[in-house]
């Protein structure tokens, strides 16, 4: 009986890479990103092909010379090609993936459940954090939540509600770029390759403005999304003591 095509592949990426060189996977993920570090020994001269979900490094080993494929993984969801990066790590046997997700969200597993993965998939416990944890954080940053209080819930919503109001605050008032230093960027690119002033000025205005523009439309896009993510967190809190109270009775 032939053995199904996926599993072909996967045997003959084992016996590519040697016995002793199974690939592994260690990950941990945030909200938008996900650290992926593929150790593949033994495998010289690397090619990193990274394309929406799926991964792939050729290299050359001992026992094949010749440009082969060592890993070939799909990803659980989609990344953005353009803003992931990649290195490979001194030790030649590992690269190391920074991945930036499509859509924000924990992933429940790193890898697609098709093709069928045979080397070893662990939690890379160097880079992660917990999930609460960093819903703290990203609260902190984006001024929905200042100095923790604690044991007050009703301190604490206070103080996140006025973080939240200075946050918006600040983005809506209608501020523009500072002028002193667009002004001290385009003396230093007159003075650099020549050129109007005047003209200078107001492109790397516009251009101010521009930037200005997209960083406030980021910002209230993380807004939105801290505060889903904020209302979400105390149902789960409300209904874990309901829980919990119902038990007690």
């Amino acid at each position: 009986r032939a053995l199904p095509a996926a599993m072909r592949v996967a045997i003959v990426l084992l016996l590519a890479i040697g016995a002793s060189g199974v690939p592994k996977l260690l990950w941990a993920d945030r909200q938008d990103k996900v650290f992926v570090t593929c150790t593949v020994p033994h495998v010289r001269n690397h090619k990193v092909s990274l394309k929406n979900s799926k991964i792939v490094i050729k290299g050359v080993t001992d026992s094949q010379p010749k440009l082969h494929t060592v890993l070939d993984i799909k990803l659980a969801e989609s990344v953005y090609t353009k803003n992931s990066t990649w290195r490979i790590h001194k030790s030649k046997d590992q690269v190391i993936f920074t991945l930036h997700k499509k859509i924000k969200g924990r992933w429940a597993e790193l890898l697609a459940p098709e093709p069928e993965f045979l080397g070893e998939i662990m939690t890379d416990w160097s880079k992660f954090v917990d999930h609460e944890d960093e819903l703290d954080e990203i609260e902190k940053k984006s001024g929905l939540r200042g100095v923790p209080v604690q044991g007050d819930d009703k301190m604490a919503k206070a103080v996140d509600d006025y973080w939240r109001r200075q946050r918006w605050e600040k983005r809506d008032s209608g501020a523009m770029p500072d002028l002193n230093s667009v002004t001290k960027k385009a003396e230093e690119e007159v003075q650099r390759t020549g050129g109007d002033f005047n003209a200078v000025v107001q492109r790397m205005w516009k251009e101010a403005q521009n930037e200005l523009s997209f960083q406030r439309d980021k910002e209230k896009e993380e807004d939105e999304w801290a505060e889903r993510e904020f209302k979400e967190r105390n149902l789960r809190k409300k209904q874990a003591k309901k829980a919990a109270d119902k038990d007690e009775v």
